[in-house]
């Protein structure tokens, strides 16, 4: 344990040093030290002190920093037999890299381009006449809901008598003051009657799943019921069903990415055609046919 508690106490110091010194490129010249060497690899200090967590106990430090030179003397091994026996492999190895190494600098470029020059401010006028262009492609998988669902505690009858009263017309004003009564009794007022929700996450709040969510959407869309700790009123005030059209609220921000990829994809095209025309004009592309 000596030994290695030795190297870690180098190595900690070097970090320490490489990390508050500017001149970081000539103190690692003049005082990272190799550790370990496979033919003409080179394990530095630098690069254990970097691999071993910050906060580790010297022991702990120690046992990390064998363990890191270890994978990577037999990392090496394998690599050089790997260089030696896949020779025709490597080829085609190296020629997949290359290519990945160009999509992913071309792809990285791509974003920095686009995030510098999109225009993001994209209009609710151009998101309109998007949707009413392309409505078949914005299809329901499950019934949506707008509405409001009431729920208080059973031995609050008062509360629920004039809940119930109050929200048998629904009338903008008594529906609040429903609300108000519900939340200051220990009950809950579910409010999602100016955004969508998918039915079945409103049905979850129920003692009961709905068998048939079509046929209650479509005929009654009104539900009261009890268990044995809760009242329960459900009123649905707008629905869409599985199949119909999605509401423009909902879609709208998926239009919106659309459209910003669209003039993404513009720019980039651009951007390609200018380099190309220039190239040509300047020379420095050149097509031997």
């Amino acid at each position: 344990m000596g030994s290695k508690l030795s190297l870690v106490i180098v190595i900690m110091a070097l970090a320490s040093v490489f990390a508050g010194c500017q001149k970081k490129t000539k103190l690692e010249n003049r005082a990272d030290k190799p550790v370990a060497k496979v033919y003409d690899k080179y394990l530095m200090m630098s690069d254990i002190a970097k691999a071993i967590p910050k906060g580790l106990s010297p022991d702990d430090s120690a046992y990390a920093a064998e363990n890191y030179i270890n994978r990577w003397i037999k990392e090496q091994l394998l690599i050089n037999l790997a260089n030696n026996y896949l020779k025709d492999e490597k080829k085609d190895i190296d020629r997949k890299v290359e290519e990945f190494r160009q999509s992913l600098l071309i792809h990285t470029l791509k974003n920095k381009i686009i995030a510098q020059k999109l225009d993001t401010a994209i209009t609710q006028q151009q998101i309109r006449q998007y949707y009413e262009a392309h409505k078949q492609d914005f299809v329901l998988s499950v019934p949506i809901v707008q509405g409001y669902l009431i729920k208080i505690p059973l031995d609050n009858q008062d509360i629920i008598d004039q809940v119930k009263q109050l929200v048998s017309y629904n009338l903008p004003g008594d529906v609040a003051k429903a609300q108000k009564l519900a939340q200051s009794n220990n009950g809950m007022f579910l409010d999602f009657r100016s955004s969508w929700k998918n039915f079945t996450e409103i049905e979850s709040y129920l003692p009961f799943s709905i068998s048939n969510p079509e046929y209650f959407l479509q005929n009654k869309r009104i539900l009261e019921t009890t268990d044995d700790q809760f009242y329960y009123y459900l009123r649905i005030t707008d629905f869409a069903l599985q199949g119909d059209t999605e509401p423009f609220e909902l879609a709208q921000d998926e239009i919106r990415k659309i459209l910003q990829n669209e003039e993404g994809e513009r720019i980039f095209s651009d951007l390609e055609k200018t380099l190309y025309t220039n190239g040509i004009k300047k020379g420095s592309v050149k097509i031997f046919y």
